[in-house]
C-alpha cells in the first residue's frame, strides 16, 4: 500500500521553537482540489466580536464555525495592525518588513504622504463613462507574490483560472488580488463598483450591468434595519447603547439614512451600515454568476473583503449594537452565498475561509469607567504641535513632522538630514525625551535604532520591528501601554497597538467532507493562510512566505 510521509514542523510559539513530535504516516490522500475559493475578510473582526455574538447566529457565520476548522488563537504578528497590512500578510504570507505594506499610508523623505496602494496616471481609477481619474490605483508598493497571483500563474493551457477582490476600500481589494487577480471596489464620489487601469483595460461588461442595478447613488434612503430584537440578548451586552464616547454621540440603528446629493462625504454614514457589506455580497455573486465556466479544470476564487464593522467599530466601538448588527447581517447574506456557490460545484469542490484583518481596543473612556483605570486617550494634535515646536525651537525646522500615524512619527527627512549630525541628535534627544514623558508612551525607537535592531527581549518590540521596511519605516516609532490610545480623534477607538486585543482574529476554513469538524487551540499566525490556500489548491505558496500550513491543511492537497 502506498503511504505518504507528512512531517509535522516545528512552530514558534512566544519566541521558541517547540518540536511537535516525529512524524507520522498518512494514506496517500486522493486529491481534494477545489474549484471555488471563497476568501471571507472581515474588517476589525475582533476575535472579542465571536465570543459574544456566536450564541445569535443562525445563517452561514453559524455554518461555517460548526462545520468548519476553526482555529481559536490565530494572530496576526503586527506592531501596528491596519487594514492594509493586515489584508497584505493574508495575501502574501509574510511580514511587512519583506512585502513593503507598512501601514495605510506612509511618507517620502520629502514627507509627502503615500498611500499604500497608491500609483500613477497609467493605473487611473475608472470614474463615468469609461473616463478615468487623475490618480491611479494599484498594488505596486506590493514588493512580493500573493496567493492570487500564485493561483493566476499556474494556470494551464485551456484552463479558465479566474481571481477577483471586491471590497468597500481600495487598499483591501487592491492587497488580496495582487498582480494578477482582478481587484474592484466601490468608488466613493458615485456609489458604483470600480477598478483601475492595472486590472482592466476598460470595466467589463458584467460590472456595467451591476452597476445599473446595485450601484448606491446619491440620493437614496435607507433604514438600518436589525435582525433581532432590540430588547434580546442579541444585543443586551455591557456598554452596548453608551454612546457618550461615540463619534456621533448617538445610535443610527432603526434609522433611516439617506445620501446626500452635494455632500463631498457623502458616504461617510452609510459606511457604518450592512449596505456596503451587501454592495459587496452582490457583486461577488454576479462576479461567480458571470465567470465561474463548466470546465472540469477550470477554477476561481473570490476574495471579498468586509469594510462596514470596522467603520462601525471606529465610530460606535466594538461593544455597540451597531457592530454587533453588522455581524448578523454578514451572517445572513453569507447563508446566500453559500448556497449558490454550492449550486455552482459540490460542497467537497468549494473551500470558505474566513478571519479579519486586525482586530480592535475598546473605546479607552469606556474601559477606564469599568475600573481599567489605565485606560485613557492623548489626542495627537497637540503631541504633534508640541514636537514641531520644540524642532523649531532647537533647529530652526519648520513644521518637522509631516505625518502621525499609531503610533509612527514620520518627518520631512530632507531638511532633517541638512542637520549636523550634533544637531540631529539633540533634536531626537529632545523629541524622545518629551514623547516618553507622556503617560503609557514606555519607548521610543528612532528609525535608526530600529534598522539595527537584531536581538530584542521585549516581544511588542519585535513585532514592530518586522513591520519595518527600510525607506517605509517611521522617524520615530512609540512602544505604547496596553490600552493607552494616541490618535487624532477625541472620541471613538482605533487599532494599533502590538496587543492581543489588536491582533486576536477569528479563522475558519470549511470544504465539506475534506476540511471540516476541527477545533485548534495551539496559536496559529494568519501569516499561515497563503501557504495553506496555496497547498488547498495545489499552487506553489507565494514566495516570500515562510510559514508552516495551518493544522487540517498538511492533507488532502489538491
Amino acid at each position: 500500500m502506498n503511504t505518504a510521509k507528512i512531517v509535522i514542523p516545528a512552530v514558534i510559539i512566544a519566541g521558541a521553537l517547540v518540536y511537535l513530535g516525529p512524524s507520522k504516516s498518512f494514506k496517500k490522500a486522493k486529491p481534494h482540489g477545489p474549484r471555488i475559493g471563497i476568501g471571507i475578510v472581515v474588517d476589525q473582526f475582533a476575535y472579542h466580536h465571536l465570543q459574544r455574538v456566536r450564541p445569535h447566529l443562525k445563517g452561514g457565520l453559524k455554518k461555517l464555525l460548526d462545520d468548519g476548522i476553526f482555529f481559536e488563537n490565530a494572530s496576526f504578528p503586527h506592531g501596528r495592525p491596519s487594514t492594509s497590512t493586515g489584508h497584505a500578510g493574508i495575501s502574501t504570507g509574510a511580514y511587512a518588513q519583506a512585502h513593503g505594506i507598512v501601514d495605510n499610508r506612509w511618507t517620502d523623505e520629502t514627507g509627502k504622504i503615500i498611500e499604500s496602494i497608491e500609483d500613477g496616471n497609467e493605473s487611473g481609477v475608472f470614474a463615468l463613462d469609461g473616463k478615468t481619474y487623475d490618480f491611479g490605483a494599484s498594488s505596486k508598493n506590493l514588493v512580493t507574490d500573493t496567493f492570487s497571483d500564485q493561483f493566476m500563474l499556474s494556470q494551464k493551457p485551456g484552463q479558465s483560472t479566474k481571481v477577483f477582490a471586491f471590497s468597500l476600500k481600495d487598499r483591501s481589494a487592491i492587497l488580496l488580488a495582487g498582480k494578477r487577480g482582478k481587484a474592484l471596489w466601490m468608488d466613493s464620489n458615485n456609489g458604483l463598483l470600480t477598478s483601475s487601469k492595472a486590472y482592466f483595460e476598460k470595466l467589463p461588461d458584467w460590472v456595467k450591468k451591476f452597476n445599473i442595478s446595485h450601484a448606491i447613488r446619491r440620493g437614496m434612503t435607507f433604514e438600518y434595519k436589525y435582525p433581532h430584537p432590540l430588547d434580546s440578548p442579541a444585543y443586551n451586552f455591557r456598554d452596548a447603547t453608551n454612546y457618550k464616547f461615540s463619534l456621533l454621540g448617538k445610535t443610527i440603528i432603526g434609522k433611516k439614512i439617506t445620501v446626500p446629493f452635494k455632500s463631498p462625504h457623502a458616504y461617510s454614514e452609510i459606511r457604518a451600515t450592512n449596505y456596503v457589506d451587501r454592495f459587496v455580497f452582490k457583486a461577488a455573486k454576479q462576479c461567480i454568476e458571470e465567470n465561474f465556466t463548466d470546465g472540469q479544470d477550470d477554477k476561481l476564487f473570490i476574495w471579498l473583503s468586509l469594510s462596514a464593522l470596522d467603520f462601525a467599530g471606529h465610530m460606535f466601538g466594538p461593544d455597540s449594537r451597531e457592530a454587533a448588527n453588522i455581524i448578523y447581517h454578514i451572517d445572513e447574506e453569507l447563508d446566500k452565498l453559500i448556497q449558490l456557490v454550492h449550486s455552482k460545484v459540490s460542497p467537497a469542490k468549494s473551500l470558505f475561509l474566513l478571519t479579519g484583518d486586525h482586530g480592535v481596543m475598546p473605546i479607552p473612556e469606556v474601559l477606564a469607567a469599568a475600573g481599567l483605570t489605565n485606560a485613557h486617550r492623548i489626542t495627537s494634535g497637540d503631541v504633534v504641535k508640541h514636537m514641531n515646536e520644540i524642532a523649531e525651537k532647537e533647529s530652526s525646522i519648520k513644521e518637522l513632522v509631516k505625518l502621525f500615524s499609531t503610533p509612527f512619527f514620520y518627518f520631512n527627512d530632507v531638511e532633517f538630514n541638512k542637520l549636523k549630525d550634533t544637531m540631529r541628535e539633540s533634536v531626537y534627544q529632545k523629541l524622545i525625551g518629551y514623547l516618553e514623558s507622556l503617560p503609557g508612551v514606555r519607548r521610543v525607537l528612532t528609525r535608526e535604532e530600529m534598522e539595527k535592531i537584531t536581538d530584542v527581549e521585549d516581544p511588542h518590540v519585535l513585532l514592530l520591528k518586522k513591520q519595518h521596511y527600510r525607506g517605509r519605516g517611521a522617524d520615530l516609532t512609540c512602544v505604547v501601554d496596553p490600552h493607552f490610545l494616541l490618535t487624532p480623534y477625541s472620541t471613538g477607538t482605533s487599532h494599533a497597538t502590538p496587543y492581543f486585543y489588536d491582533r486576536h482574529v477569528p479563522l475558519v476554513v470549511w470544504q465539506r467532507g475534506v476540511r471540516e469538524k476541527q477545533i485548534h487551540s495551539q496559536p496559529v499566525s494568519m501569516l499561515q493562510v497563503a501557504g495553506s490556500l496555496a497547498h488547498a489548491f495545489g499552487v506553489p505558496k507565494p514566495s516570500a512566505s515562510e510559514e508552516p500550513l495551518l493544522p487540517g491543511f498538511y492533507t488532502a492537497a489538491g
